[in-house]
């Protein structure tokens, strides 16, 4: 059995996105890529006609997607997962602090799992979808965006930073 080469510091990312959590605002426009990335992700989802009752939401960022999949009315239960307590929605919902690595999803229990913006920073990207896998019913839909190889470049050099 081999293990994923430990490239990002999971404590130290907590840190910095519970500081993220502090600075943002319904006002700010800090979350501008993030917004866009549930956007896009909702509107992708819209599109498909069969119901998704039980969701995941892996990487919360307070919230905006498990508002949006709530907002749809196509989802009886939504849980939201974070790295960071403070990053997981303010209202009352169904939430789970856990590290993205190593997720609390019982196996062939949900019909959707959404990720935005987070799954960049796993050490073990491969492991983390195989565990996603097992978590979806086999006819289930994983829907994620995160920023690859060659894409935004600058931007991915600053989240590095």
């Amino acid at each position: 059995m081999t293990t994923a080469p430990l490239i990002f510091d999971r404590n130290l990312l907590a840190r910095r996105r519970a500081r993220a959590a502090r600075a943002w605002t319904d006002e700010s426009t800090a979350d501008f890529l993030l917004r866009r990335a549930s956007d896009d992700l909702t509107d992708r989802l819209a599109v498909v006609v069969r119901p998704f009752p039980t969701a995941a939401v892996i990487g919360a960022h307070g919230g905006h997607i498990g508002h949006a999949l709530r907002r749809s009315g196509r989802h009886d239960v939504v849980i939201n997962c974070d790295l960071t307590r403070s990053m997981l929605p303010a209202r009352p919902a169904l939430s789970a602090q856990s590290d993205d690595e190593y997720l609390p999803l019982r196996p062939a229990h949900f019909d959707l799992i959404v990720s935005a913006l987070s799954l960049h920073w796993v050490n073990d990207l491969p492991g983390v979808l195989t565990q996603m896998r097992h978590a979806l019913k086999p006819d289930g839909l994983l829907l994620a965006a995160l920023i690859g190889g060659g894409s935004l470049t600058e931007l991915r050099q600053a989240f590095v930073a």
